[in-house]
């Protein structure tokens, strides 16, 4: 058990090459820390429009940048000053299924 209470952890499942480079596959379960505070680089969960991603943190002025780190070049960084923040990447756990 984490030492900052379970209550501030939660899994989510993969889908998706976006962060495969990062050891990020579909079908994988992803330890999520929530916290206040997040540093550049970080592989983070955002939601936007309803829908959650996981990404590496950039910050700008006014904006922040989630950049995928996918061999696939059809993933391009999301730039945008609405998404929320929700926790950031702990571990990976691969998926049993992963050839």
């Amino acid at each position: 058990v984490a030492k900052d209470g379970p209550e501030n952890y939660y899994l989510l499942k993969a889908s998706g090459t976006s962060m495969n480079k990062a050891g990020i596959n579909p079908g994988d379960t992803v330890l999520i820390r929530r916290q206040n505070a997040y540093d550049e680089g970080d592989r983070v969960v955002a939601v936007i429009d309803e829908q959650a991603t996981i990404k590496k943190l950039h910050k700008g002025k006014g904006a922040i940048v989630l950049a995928p780190a996918s061999t696939d070049d059809t993933h391009q960084p999301i730039i945008t000053s609405e998404a929320a923040i929700c926790g950031v990447v702990v571990c990976t756990v691969p998926s049993l299924s992963a050839s």
